[in-house]
């Protein structure tokens, strides 16, 4: 467990200088080629992939400090059709 707390905090720690470099960069062009690339579908599945990764490790951490592992939720619930409305007299 410890080495995910290690590949985290060098994943952190490397992002942070990639911004501070990037924040340094702040031309027209930089700007659309940025948003271009969040426009992408690989960036979706590429920031879809860095989430999973920092739940996994917070969930280790959670466990490794005792508490209970995440438990799986419904995230919707289909719910009969509603009748139809009652005339008023």
């Amino acid at each position: 467990m410890l080495f995910i707390h290690h590949i985290m905090l060098y994943f952190v720690i490397h992002c942070v200088i990639i911004f501070i470099e990037v924040m340094d960069m702040h031309t027209n062009d930089f700007e659309a080629a940025f948003s271009q690339f969040l426009d992408r579908h690989e960036y979706d599945e590429a920031e879809n992939a860095l989430f999973a990764m920092v739940r996994i490790a917070f969930s280790a951490g959670w466990q490794a400090a005792g508490g209970a592992p995440p438990q799986s939720e419904r995230i919707y619930e289909l719910l009969p059709p509603c009748p139809p409305p009652v005339p008023q007299k």
